[in-house]
């Protein structure tokens, strides 16, 4: 009896083990085609520029929307030597609460956006979503592979990857710069459809305290080798000097992509 116990234990780690295996293998498989994708994308694409709407909204702690905001510009991408993108932005307009603003305010307006961004820890349009999955990344991340999405995602169906930061082993520096993604993986050609992602590791800093920061970007196809950003939304809660909390979510719609202009 005792031996049937124990060749039945030695039988269940051997299955396990071996499907652990085969979905390492899936893992491994998907993120090295996710790679070649992203790789082709960027050398086709030299730079970018769309119209840009967004969308920003207050609330108190019980909810209530205190202010709205809406922005018009215009955002640009521009491949450096090394393969990057910057990121760079105009703006058009500007209203509050439905009422449009003196176009004098733009400058300011701005300059306090890009504020907020940078303490908050944000991202934008210019952030390699891919980055993460590249071997130079992955070591300061579990990655796991999740299967299939329970839903499509905006019609493709996808294959679903998680990337969690090693926060306990990895230097300060660099924990600053990581998130925590949940990958949406088009079956069919291997573009992200959607990414979650939050920071690893919440901005902390005198006078100024994040709590919460949720993003998602939504990507759609312009070509059969580029898909581009279509929806960026952020959600998040902070502390500032003496205000009890900031409740704030923010949503920008892309449209009327211009690829590699001359």
């Amino acid at each position: 009896m005792r031996l049937i116990i124990i060749t039945g234990m030695i039988l269940a780690a051997l299955g396990s083990a071996s499907a652990q295996t085969g979905s390492n293998a899936a893992l491994d498989s998907i993120i090295t085609k996710v790679i070649a994708v992203r790789d082709a994308e960027i050398a086709q694409l030299n730079n970018l520029k769309m119209d840009a709407v967004s969308y920003e909204k207050r609330e108190d702690g019980d909810g209530n929307v205190k202010e709205t905001k809406k922005y018009i510009k215009t955002v640009f991408l521009k491949k450096g030597p090394d393969g990057k993108f910057a990121y760079s932005e105009e703006y058009t307009g500007y209203f509050v609460d439905g009422i449009r603003q003196d176009d004098k305010q733009l400058p300011k307006v701005a300059e306090e956006r890009a504020d907020r961004k940078k303490k908050r820890g944000g991202k934008d349009i210019a952030f390699d979503i891919v980055s993460i999955l590249r071997p130079e990344m992955r070591k300061y991340y579990t990655v796991t592979y999740d299967g299939l999405a329970p839903k499509p995602v905006d019609d493709f169906p996808c294959y679903v990857i998680r990337a969690v930061a090693d926060t306990v082993h990895t230097v300060s520096d660099i924990l600053d710069t990581l998130v925590n993604i949940t990958y949406y993986i088009d079956m069919s050609s291997y573009h992200v459809v959607r990414a979650e992602f939050a920071p690893a590791s919440l901005i902390s800093r005198f006078m100024f305290k994040m709590s919460e920061l949720d993003m998602s970007l939504d990507y759609e196809p312009y070509d059969e080798t580029i898909w581009l950003p279509r929806r960026f939304h952020i959600k998040g809660r902070a502390k500032a000097m003496y205000f009890m909390g900031i409740y704030f979510e923010g949503e920008e719609i892309y449209s009327n992509p211009v690829v590699n202009d001359k």
